[in-house]
């Protein structure tokens, strides 16, 4: 009969874990907040989330680096489609995005041409850039990609 009550009250347990995570990712989906934001006396740390004009502060820049990780590279585009956008910058080098970066870049809108100028804000992993903001000098769009931290912004809707 005990074990019958510690089970019972487990899977009570679960499930309340479960209906209370559910409520939180719901409440982070629709109106940008979660449970912590209900808690008297509990700090929640805003990240910058793309469109709400925060702007990147590089002393700040990704966890265990410095701020002289982060760069802004100048190019033009030399080809653009719906797998990949190619960015060519003045020393002749090209930097190509592409994959998830890309399909969200276009998922939120972001347009680019061949002959445009986009301005790439982000930092090197290894021998790779990683874009955390695609400007559009062109045409003034502009979008995160990553947060101040270098998380993606579509993972987790960049927090």
């Amino acid at each position: 009969m005990i074990k019958k009550g510690i089970l019972i009250g487990l899977l009570v347990l679960v499930s309340g874990f479960l209906v209370l995570g559910g409520i939180n990712r719901t409440l982070a989906k629709t109106r940008g907040i979660t449970l912590f934001h209900f808690i008297p006396g509990m700090a929640v740390a805003d990240e910058p989330s793309q469109g709400n004009g925060v702007r990147l502060n590089l002393s700040e820049s990704r966890e265990g680096s410095s701020s002289s990780d982060w760069v802004t590279l100048e190019g033009l585009v030399t080809s653009v489609n719906e797998l990949a956008i190619q960015v060519k910058m003045p020393d002749g080098s090209s930097i190509v995005l592409e994959d998830r970066a890309w399909e969200y870049a276009q998922l939120q809108g972001f347009g680019a041409n061949a002959g445009d100028t986009l301005e790439l804000t982000g930092f090197y992993e290894d021998d790779d850039f990683e874009t955390a903001i695609l400007s559009n000098l062109s045409s003034g769009e502009k979008l995160w990609l990553r947060n101040n931290s270098g998380r993606p912004m579509w993972a987790g809707k960049g927090k």
